[in-house]
């Protein structure tokens, strides 16, 4: 007890070494907390990105916040939407290029789809730690940008992902963790972490399908499996997540970061993060600590959507003529359909999923005809809200109604802000 009270007298701001604070949430707990941590940090006013997994934008939890983000000005204010690829699985296998390219190219098309276009922004975070060259070349190409590389393992390498200063799903000594949290646990201290019943008989079966060589399989193969921890000793937490509110709170309070900056990545759904925010916000604020969103310092519009007019780049904070803009992309806005293609093949050639193609042409099925054509981008452009700049106004620009200009965007009012970004149809 005497060693707990001398920590506590120590002041925080000579144990946490970040002056500026980045947080994020990765999209995927099916339990625990989830919107409940959303609304406290947006009540908090804190800036955070929502990394987005694509197989859940479909679910409940992400239906209600993406149309939160798109009715509500502070959800928009201060929450963004990042990419965190369609299925989670990871780069870890060797995977085809057109596999990785749909993964990463194709859940950014199901984002601006099914949730949010105006705070939609380019910045990637790979599942599972596991970066890969090919991904790396793709992120590149479409414009995904980071200046967050060095805060991350030192085995796990990106130029263009979003690393981290510290992971709740890393932190499993305190309890049960994910499948993937185990086998960490395993590759770094050879030896199963305590487990209850029901996530020892999953993981059981998570490692059987791991690669030969993995540790954890071998000490599967030889006869060694995780013992049942005791209750007494650990808080049960049927396998999902590890960490208790303590250690995350303790954790982030005291991060060493890189460069005056934390970088902490936490989990929407994750146990015990709800309850830990709201002993850590406070704190962090109390300390004149300084919360800023991932994208802060990169200008969006110019650097990832820099629109084009007759072939020459313009500036995107005049006012401009709609007719005659396009967002630029290597993939061409219309595919002619030559003899011999077939949906799934032209899908593949441009990194679009089949269903994306298919929405964006009301087909029906997969039957396409010689010489049919398909949109391959939606038609529209985006607009950045300038200074003393009105709906009424952007109307006028674009030759649209008001009506229209909110229907598009989801807006609940007139009332828009500074550097809001709006989509105008074509």
């Amino acid at each position: 007890m005497k060693l707990l009270i001398i920590i506590f007298l120590i002041p925080l701001s000579a144990l946490a070494n970040c002056k500026d604070y980045y947080f994020s949430l990765d999209f995927g707990g099916r339990v625990g907390d989830g919107l409940e941590i959303t609304d406290y940090l947006v009540k908090e006013k804190v800036p955070h990105v929502i990394f987005m997994v694509g197989y859940n934008l479909e679910s409940a939890a992400a239906k209600e916040l993406c149309k939160k983000i798109n009715t509500d000005a502070n959800y928009r204010k201060y929450i963004k939407v990042g990419n965190h690829t369609k299925s989670h699985r990871g780069f870890e296998l060797p995977h085809k290029e057109s596999y990785i390219r749909d993964e990463i190219v194709g859940n950014e098309s199901l984002i601006l789809q099914k949730c949010t276009t105006q705070n939609f922004v380019k910045v990637f975070r790979y599942p599972k730690g596991q970066s890969h060259p090919i991904a790396e070349k793709i992120l590149e190409e479409n414009n995904y940008t980071s200046q967050y590389t060095n805060y991350s393992d030192d085995k796990f390498r990106t130029k263009m992902g979003v690393g981290w200063t510290s992971d709740t799903r890393d932190w499993v000594e305190e309890g049960s963790a994910s499948m993937w949290a185990q086998n960490h646990y395993y590759n770094k201290h050879s030896k199963f972490m305590p487990v209850n019943e029901k996530s020892g008989k999953e993981f059981k079966n998570y490692v059987m399908e791991l690669d030969e060589n993995t540790p954890a399989k071998l000490a599967f193969d030889k006869g060694l499996a995780p013992e049942i921890f005791n209750k007494n000793q650990h808080q049960e937490l049927d396998g999902w997540h590890g960490p208790t509110e303590d250690a995350i709170v303790n954790r982030i309070l005291f991060d060493k970061g890189v460069d005056g900056k934390c970088v902490p990545l936490t989990h929407f759904g994750g146990f015990n993060t709800l309850g830990a925010f709201k002993r850590i916000i406070p704190k962090l604020k109390q300390n004149g600590k300084e919360f800023k969103m991932l994208d802060d310092n990169l200008d969006y519009a110019v650097k990832s959507l820099s629109l084009i007019a007759d072939g020459q780049k313009i500036d995107p904070t005049r006012d401009i003529e709609p007719k005659s803009c396009n967002i630029p992309s290597d993939i061409p806005s219309i595919h002619v359909v030559k003899p011999g293609e077939t949906l799934f093949g032209i899908s593949q050639q441009y990194g679009i999923d089949v269903e994306s193609i298919k929405k964006l042409n009301n087909l029906s099925s997969n039957e396409i005809d010689i010489d049919q054509k398909l949109k391959l981008q939606p038609e529209y452009s985006m607009h950045k809200v300038r200074k003393e700049e009105t709906l009424y106004r952007i109307s006028k620009t674009y030759d649209v109604s008001v009506d229209k200009i909110i229907e598009w965007n989801g807006l609940g009012s007139n009332e828009i802000e500074i550097d809001q970004k709006l989509k105008i149809m074509r």
